[in-house]
């Protein structure tokens, strides 16, 4: 490591005594539960650091809903070229393509 790096250390047990210091509300064991299903789900710990503390705000949320915004926020698996919206901006693209292509041949 280099001067002036900085290594990000994981602190869980600090993150639930956190958690459960600021929404007494929520169970301990729910709050570590969520940090383990959003690990299994492949959020890296920086990505629960920041979700988290964002939940802990929210009066009406709950620890399990850490790891359903994160698969929301995902990309889909499903291919790009099968998503109407992306269908869409990809056919509004061509045709404004064509379109200043004919108007360039109409210049020349």
């Amino acid at each position: 490591m280099t001067s002036g790096e900085t290594t990000v250390h994981r602190a869980t047990a600090e993150l639930i005594a956190l958690a459960i210091a600021v929404r007494p509300d929520w169970p301990e064991h729910h709050v570590s539960g969520a940090i383990a299903a959003a690990a299994q789900d492949g959020m890296t710990w920086e990505q629960v650091l920041l979700a988290l503390p964002r939940l802990m705000l929210d009066p009406a949320s709950h620890p399990r809903e850490m790891v359903r915004e994160y698969q929301h926020a995902r990309p889909s698996s499903v291919p790009a070229e099968h998503n109407p919206e992306y269908a869409a901006a990809r056919a509004e693209l061509e045709r404004q393509r064509a379109t200043r292509s004919a108007e360039g041949s109409d210049a020349a």
